[in-house]
């Protein structure tokens, strides 16, 4: 391609040339009919240098086209390459998740299925207890042991009372971990746990409780606290201290969550304030 751009040029300014000397004055026929012969011998360079262009422009153009198509496959074999690894990626995946589950699944039942045994077991244990109880129970009576004939109902009364409390204990477990608990009163959804989160109110409500006191802030006016008697009539005349206040039980409560806030996280501080 080099070459025929060098010969075009070269064609080029020979042509020019060879125009001018044509346009001179006084040229005879002979030699203006030379100048036309090499003219027209330029012009047929310059044909073939364009001719010569556009074949390497056309074969230029058949090697991009081919690198585009040989891009544009190998581009489609990548994305193809990229969706198996996808679905491999999903596939293993999926199946991690599923073992997470299985052993998730195993561990709860076997923490159900010791729990329960452990249940029965209790059970078994309070019927032998009782048994044992029935059994001892005449024989120590025989003997002057008093108290002796109540001694299988208090083992079964407490037995009874021990396996309620266990029921409960497996019937509040939560039904994808068995660790936890699932509590009646506990929000069920985010949306109920961020509005308890939220709620700002008092945590117990003393708004109808008497009226509290302790120590000395029981005492009124012309009294005095003693520990062994509590308020007695004070022998020196009353004065009035800066704390010598009663206290109702919403006041004290708000006392106390005050000085816990300005606390924070320091307990010292807490306990130091009162």
């Amino acid at each position: 391609m080099g070459d025929s751009l060098t010969e075009l040029e070269d064609s080029q300014a020979a042509e020019t040339e060879l125009y001018a000397s044509l346009k001179k004055p006084g040229l005879s026929d002979s030699e203006r009919e030379a100048l036309i012969q090499k003219i027209n011998e330029q012009s047929t360079v310059r044909a073939a240098a364009y001719s010569s262009l556009a074949k390497a422009y056309a074969g230029q153009r058949k090697k991009t086209n081919l690198l585009t198509e040989a891009a544009t496959q190998q581009l489609q074999t990548l994305k193809l390459v990229e969706q198996q690894l996808n679905a491999t990626k999903a596939s293993l995946s999926d199946k991690r998740l599923e073992a997470l589950k299985m052993v998730e699944i195993t561990s709860y039942s076997g923490k159900q299925y010791q729990a329960y045994a452990s249940f029965l077991a209790a059970c078994a244990g309070v019927a032998i207890l009782y048994v044992v109880a029935g059994w001892a129970a005449p024989r120590l009576e025989r003997r002057g042991v008093p108290f002796t004939a109540w001694i299988p109902q208090i083992v079964l009364l407490g037995g009874v009372i021990y396996l309620i409390t266990r029921a409960f204990d497996l019937l509040l477990r939560r039904n994808d971990v068995f660790d936890e608990y699932a509590w009646p009163a506990a929000p069920r959804s985010l949306d109920k746990l961020a509005a308890a989160n939220a709620n700002k109110g008092k945590i117990i409500d003393v708004s109808g409780l008497p009226r509290l006191c302790v120590g000395s802030h029981c005492c009124s006016e012309g009294t005095e606290w003693v520990d062994a008697k509590g308020c007695v009539v004070s022998a020196s005349p009353p004065s009035k201290s800066k704390g010598d206040s009663t206290l109702d039980g919403q006041e004290l409560v708000t006392l106390v969550q005050d000085k816990a806030a300005a606390a924070g996280d320091n307990m010292n501080d807490f306990l130091k304030s009162f």
